[in-house]
């Protein structure tokens, strides 16, 4: 994304970070309006922004290997927008799952988890767009604990939900290995959250 006669590499990973959000929004309303029949509707829709985001992350990444002097360390660049993208793979990943694994209903605790991922991707989006005022920003630190606060409460989220699975009696091994995967995705996302954070701090701490 250009700005000026410059490309932006800030604005661009702003976009990447908005269709993670986006995504998570897609996911969340698929939970809370159930209906198998509509999945493949869906998963089309999640896969065309992760396709696209994957578009933007080609651009970016060209951009930057011809670029003389870019506006924060280059490997810092290319590793903030791989972490991006992982977080929006994973959601595709998830709702491809629900497909897979012929999930017919939909769980309290998986729409719990759900919305516990729309919060986290929400203030990691939050922090994105803060990240280009890092010197001056009032609120980027405000966002990077909360995505480890959230990612932290899934963590204890995940733990407890597996616990209750496995001291499930009428819980069939079938319906325990596909939640199992399902949870464990949702977990793996909110990690790809912190790490993106992560990132974030790192780029701090390198240019304050």
């Amino acid at each position: 994304m250009a700005k000026g006669n410059r490309y932006d590499y800030f604005s661009t990973m702003e976009e990447m970070s908005s269709i993670s959000f986006q995504s998570s929004l897609i996911l969340q309303k698929i939970a809370k309006e159930f209906d198998f029949a509509k999945i493949q509707e869906y998963m089309s829709e999640i896969h065309e922004l992760e396709h696209k985001e994957d578009n933007i992350k080609h651009e970016l990444t060209e951009h930057l290997m011809k670029e003389f002097l870019p506006p924060i360390e280059r490997e810092d660049i290319r590793e903030l927008s791989a972490r991006l993208d992982d977080v929006t793979d994973g959601l595709d990943e998830l709702l491809h799952q629900f497909y897979i694994m012929d999930i017919e209903h939909m769980t309290d605790d998986c729409i719990e988890f759900i919305d516990l991922l729309v919060k986290c991707c929400r203030h990691m989006d939050l922090a994105i767009k803060e990240l280009r005022n890092f010197r001056k920003s009032d609120t980027l630190k405000a966002h990077i604990i909360q995505v480890n606060n959230v990612e932290s409460i899934g963590d204890t989220l995940y733990t407890n939900i597996l616990h209750k699975m496995y001291t499930t009696p009428d819980l069939s091994a079938v319906d325990l290995i596909k939640w199992n995967k399902i949870f464990e995705i949702a977990e793996n996302i909110c990690d790809a959250c912190e790490n993106v954070a992560e990132c974030i701090e790192t780029i701090i701490m390198k240019n304050i």
